[in-house]
């Protein structure tokens, strides 16, 4: 996680968010840089732009929804 980048797009830099407890302020912005794995263009950087109290939960969907890699076989299957 990070803060904006001057390249980064508009969007990511100038929108605020608001904060889950209903205070007046805003929350900081941040930016998650993440890499696509599979789709249409696996390899392909994505930028994940939150408020500083969102990213965490945001970033949690995230991998909860990343389905985990098939384990490695035991020894004892490839001797069979």
């Amino acid at each position: 996680m990070r803060p904006p980048h001057r390249d980064d797009p508009l969007r990511l830099r100038f929108v605020r968010y608001g904060r889950t407890d209903g205070a007046e302020d805003t929350q900081m912005t941040l930016v998650a840089e993440c890499e696509a794995v599979g789709g249409p263009v696996s390899g392909a950087r994505v930028l994940i732009g939150a408020g500083s109290e969102d990213l965490p939960y945001v970033l949690g969907a995230l991998s909860a929804a990343t389905p985990s890699p098939l384990p490695e076989p035991s020894a004892a299957a490839w001797d069979s």
